[in-house]
């Protein structure tokens, strides 16, 4: 990539290409934690300001763009995470409801990610606004609100309930009463 060009994507980007460090001074930027498909997806958005999926538009599809919007929030490419964003939300709206085992099983790993990934609040401004949720985890918990039956036996939704007190703070902030007394 070139230097120019990444330093030009955000501030945060700038900072780590023009600098003393490695990354400045040798032009070598080590993200090992960023999988190949993201990094390619990630050049193509740079270049070309959007990114494909290879996949067919299934729940598959959501962790690559989970990875690209917690990837663009890392590095505060604000332009890109909108886009994950719109592409994540759009393929869901498309889909609708999901059934089966393995849709659910797809989406709770990219549930998953980005709670492990991302910071539960965002700083409002002004500063003396309440906090608000970060998007993308807000997304998540409405819609698995939504479809609660078909999350409940899932093992994945089982243990982030146990070890994310963001995510069931979040799911219970967005699920409805019962209809009826029992």
């Amino acid at each position: 990539v070139h230097k120019s060009l990444l330093a030009s994507l955000s501030p945060e980007l700038q900072k780590h290409t023009n600098n003393e460090m490695r990354e400045g001074t040798e032009g070598v930027m080590e993200l090992s934690e960023v999988d190949e498909s993201t990094m390619e997806a990630f050049l193509e958005w740079a270049y070309f300001k959007d990114y494909t999926v290879p996949l067919p538009k299934t729940t598959s599809s959501v962790i690559r763009h989970t990875k690209m919007y917690v990837l663009a929030d890392r590095f505060n490419t604000v332009i890109l995470k909108n886009l994950a964003y719109s592409k994540l939300t759009a393929l869901l709206a498309d889909i609708g409801m999901i059934t089966a085992e393995t849709d659910v099983v797809a989406l709770m790993e990219a549930v998953t990610y980005a709670y492990d990934n991302l910071p539960y609040s965002t700083v409002p401004l002004p500063a003396d606004a309440s906090v608000s949720p970060e998007k993308l985890l807000e997304y998540f918990s409405q819609y698995i609100s939504w479809a609660l039956d078909v999350f409940r036996t899932n093992k994945q939704f089982q243990a982030l309930l146990v070890n994310s007190t963001d995510f069931v703070k979040a799911l219970v902030t967005n699920s409805r009463g019962a209809a009826a007394p029992p």
